[in-house]
């Protein structure tokens, strides 16, 4: 199969971008009226590698990168295209987002760093390994604050880096893993790189190791990728695997929000909620704090009861994260929830409601349609999107 080249819209890409795996599935079902297996697997790892990142917990992935014609290649709507390629249009998109904002140089500056190991893996031959890590922004919080770097998906309260180690096998496709590591120590990831220099086979395991083992001797006492509430080899993926009903459910969901027809921003509110709704689920169950116990012998046996139940767990962790603020952070961007009815009406009108409006906007509802269910029909809403039924209740939750 010959190699595609580089899709040429990175004027309308962005660094995060919520839909991505939305869209991926919208190419396959409008170009070959169902989904490959292929794309399935590539949003299977993006979706959860995210995921795992934003649980607080520390997380471990390992991807393959296959080769065609000596270049390391990845796929992307119905094509393999050159991974290094990827790197190129991430990078041209980094540099236009940093025009827009000068703060954001130094993430066009990372992803020129990302460009260079892209090369450096793209010639490893078999048996070679390549090695590198990325710190938490430190001098970025300091320069812009908190809020700042947590929009650009990085977490100020964990000061999470990451350990890379890249390995090519036989028939000369590389496996990269990635290791989460918190407290981001320049010094603890300087002993790692040392460290790699006298031992050109180090896994990740070692180099993890040699990372807790600098902060010991800073510290005092015992880490796990930088973490010292963390078990030996906690990782956040393995766990998430476990939940096979939350893992279906978040895949078929975004299968079916591919389905609409509906505007871009719609599309992204909508992708958004689930997605948030998800990861407040995981980290509820992941902590012990989940109410809701659902076996695979219960969805065996009751599916529909299963999945009702499913959609209460849901909406129950999304409810209480939304309520103390709380944001997904990670890969790039951070998503928060939406506002209730009552705060939509107060950011709009402050605390005085209008007498009167239309009802003149044909849209889903913000708040008894998010996210509509299939073949729902839109309904006429008012000025904030929600629709009478909605804005009743909102009207009488703010009196």
């Amino acid at each position: 199969m010959e190699l595609a080249e580089q899709p040429e819209d990175e004027e309308r890409q962005k660094s995060f971008d919520v839909t991505a795996s939305v869209k991926l599935f919208k190419h396959d079902l409008d170009n070959f009226g169902e989904v490959k297996n292929l794309t399935k697997e590539r949003v299977y790892d993006e979706e959860f590698s995210r995921l795992a990142e934003a649980v607080d917990r520390a997380a471990r992935t390992s991807f393959v990168l296959g080769r065609q014609k000596d270049r390391l290649v990845y796929f992307d709507r119905g094509n393999w295209r050159p991974y290094t390629g990827a790197l190129i249009t991430g990078l041209n998109v980094a540099k236009n987002e940093a025009e827009q904002d000068p703060r954001r140089d130094f993430l066009a500056d990372r992803a020129a760093d990302d460009l260079i190991n892209g090369y450096k893996l793209e010639g490893l031959k078999s048996g070679q390994q390549h090695a590198w890590y990325s710190p938490y922004p430190k001098e970025q919080e300091i320069l812009h604050g908190k809020q700042f770097v947590k929009s650009c998906g990085f977490i100020p309260d964990r000061q999470m880096g990451f350990l890379y180690h890249a390995s090519c096998q036989e028939d000369g496709s590389v496996v990269l893993e990635s290791q989460t590591v918190d407290r981001s120590d320049e010094e603890a990831f300087e002993y790692v790189m040392k460290t790699v220099e006298y031992d050109p086979e180090i896994s990740l395991d070692a180099m993890t190791a040699n990372f807790d083992f600098a902060l010991m001797n800073k510290h005092g006492g015992y880490f796990f990728a930088g973490r010292r509430d963390s078990e030996q080899a906690e990782n956040a993926w393995l766990t998430i695997q476990t939940h096979r009903d939350l893992i279906e459910h978040h895949l078929s969901e975004l299968e079916r929000i591919a389905s609409l027809d509906i505007p871009e921003d719609e599309l992204e509110y909508i992708t958004k909620q689930h997605t948030y709704r998800v990861w407040a689920t995981f980290k509820k169950r992941i902590d012990g704090q989940s109410n809701f116990a659902i076996s695979d012998s219960s969805i065996a046996n009751d599916p529909g009861s299963s999945k009702e139940t499913l959609y209460q767990e849901m909406q129950q962790a999304y409810d209480e994260f939304a309520l103390k603020g709380e944001a997904m952070i990670g890969c790039g961007g951070a998503i928060e929830a939406s506002k209730t009815a009552k705060d939509m009406f107060d950011s709009i009108f402050g605390n005085k409601l209008p007498n009167k409006y239309d009802f003149n906007r044909k849209m889903f509802c913000n708040v008894c349609q998010a996210p509509p269910d299939k073949g729902e029909l839109k309904k006429e809403c008012g000025p904030c999107g929600l629709c009478r039924d909605c804005d009743k209740k909102a009207r009488i939750s703010s009196l």
